[in-house]
């Protein structure tokens, strides 16, 4: 099943907002509960056929909150 592309879309499959925040690289964005239970960073999206794009994909301090695998190394 592809990832939703509008936020209409993201309704539809069950994705429910939380909250909006701001993350430490300063830039807002909403919270979004995926269908499993999973919360989910997004850009924000004002209209219903605002295109769904995750904040870490355009997050300049993405990596500073990546989890590495058990067995990486730093």
């Amino acid at each position: 099943m592809p990832f939703p592309a509008t936020k209409a879309e993201m309704l539809e499959d069950g994705y429910t907002f939380a909250a909006m925040k701001t993350c430490p690289c300063g830039e807002p964005m909403e919270l979004w509960n995926t269908p499993r239970g999973a919360t989910m960073p997004m850009n924000p999206m004002a209209e219903m056929d605002s295109p769904a794009v995750s904040h870490w994909a355009t997050c300049v301090k993405a990596e500073q909150f990546r989890r590495r695998k058990p067995d990486a190394k730093p």
